[in-house]
């Protein structure tokens, strides 16, 4: 039987929201496994650690210093708009419930 740890990994690589997930948005693991570049389990670990780098440096971080400067500056509706862009761009709503 599953761990419940081993379940939630299965869930979020089986969600559409990850480079790996769903065949529609694999981020192009597909072609990059049949051109060869994805080959072994290093290889993929190395897809995936790229992946989740570009995430966060062209999605967290900018999204971070905007809620920043918007707490910093007393605008919660700023705050709660830049929020819930996060939210958007994070796992499906049944991992976050």
């Amino acid at each position: 039987m599953p761990t419940p740890e081993k379940r939630l990994r299965l869930m979020q690589l089986a969600s559409s929201s990850l480079p790996v997930g769903g065949y529609s948005w694999s981020q192009g693991l597909e072609w990059a496994v049949e051109a060869g570049w994805v080959a072994d389990t290093a290889a993929f670990e190395r897809w995936q650690l790229r992946q989740m780098e570009q995430s966060f440096f062209t999605v967290d971080l900018p999204l971070f210093a905007r809620l920043y400067r918007a707490c910093e500056a007393g605008d919660l509706a700023c705050a709660r708009r830049w929020t819930a862009y996060l939210l958007a761009c994070r796992e499906t709503r049944e991992l976050r419930d």
